[in-house]
């Protein structure tokens, strides 16, 4: 039977489907900026990103596929690295397996999938929702989606361990085969609370990055906070009534993370114009390596 903390992974996953995705991204809003950051950080990925990024995907929140599955761990206070392949290494686990082996009673669980052509490498990553049904953060074309569970190549699933993954700071192999695609917000920013979920106004500010820890207040869509420090999941912040503490940096957003699209539209402009030349090449590139694959 699933645990509380399964059940609240799953709720988080799923409370996702719809996000764009994006190599790197870790939940921020796309922006021009952000879209042209992404591109020159992960340059194997830059046309990709920026086909989707100034297309699709503008204007939404955004992840790749092991930053769906860390956000969904980290809602019920419990710790994963970047990269799927970091994550599986990782001393975080309770029971793992491969795909035929998987509980009937999946809901809270991890999928991963194994590389072809090397299987010390996991590909991509996803949440078990139950029933059947996969959170994933499929590729660039798909965005975070709802997938059956047997549509998709799953070779391994895993349980986490609560206490062993509770601790906030994960060491072990955060960097192997892939590259770490956390991006933190810099010290220093002042952000806004933006996009909650659909009929909340409030978000919980906590003595500690758990969303077990007590509440030390709630601050509303819309306030300016100030980053202490962010891993990417959880930020420390001081809010404007000089209180401190830990909010998901899902929630935060940038006060100058929609320049790109206001203030900045002679560089907008010149993206596009260089995005027709992009597509075709793309369409060369997704042709070859098979529309169907996830690129996360």
């Amino acid at each position: 039977m699933a645990t509380d903390k399964r059940r609240l992974i799953a709720e988080n996953a799923r409370s996702r489907i719809g996000w764009g995705y994006l190599y790197g991204a870790t939940g921020w809003v796309c922006t021009a900026a952000r879209v042209e950051q992404q591109a020159k950080q992960y340059p194997a990925y830059a046309d990709l990103i920026r086909r989707y990024g100034l297309g699709k995907w503008l204007g939404k929140r955004c992840v790749d596929c092991a930053q769906n599955t860390r956000l969904a761990a980290a809602a019920a206070g419990l710790t994963l690295p970047s990269g799927a392949t970091s994550q599986w290494k990782e001393d975080v686990w309770k029971r793992k397996g491969t795909i035929d082996s998987l509980p009937e009673d999946s809901e809270g669980l991890f999928l991963y999938r194994r590389d072809k052509s090397n299987a010390a490498v996991m590909a991509h990553t996803g949440v078990c929702l139950g029933g059947g049904k996969v959170s994933e953060a499929r590729g660039h074309a798909y965005g975070v989606i709802e997938s059956d569970l047997s549509a998709y190549p799953w070779t391994d699933w895993g349980e986490l361990d609560e206490s062993r993954a509770s601790s906030v700071g994960v060491g072990g192999n955060t960097k192997d085969t892939e590259e770490d695609t956390g991006m933190s917000i810099a010290a220093g920013t002042v952000c806004r609370v933006a996009n909650l979920k659909d009929g909340t106004t409030k978000l919980n500010v906590r003595a500690a990055a758990s969303a077990t820890s007590a509440k030390v207040t709630v601050i509303a869509a819309g306030d300016s906070v100030t980053v202490l420090n962010d891993t990417g999941t959880w930020a420390k912040i001081t809010t404007a009534a000089g209180l401190t503490g830990y909010c998901m940096s899902q929630y935060l957003q940038a006060e100058d993370d929609d320049a790109g699209t206001t203030t900045d539209d002679a560089r907008l402009a010149a993206l596009e114009t260089s995005l027709a030349a992009l597509v075709a090449r793309v369409d060369t590139l997704e042709k070859a390596a098979g529309s169907g694959q996830a690129d996360g």
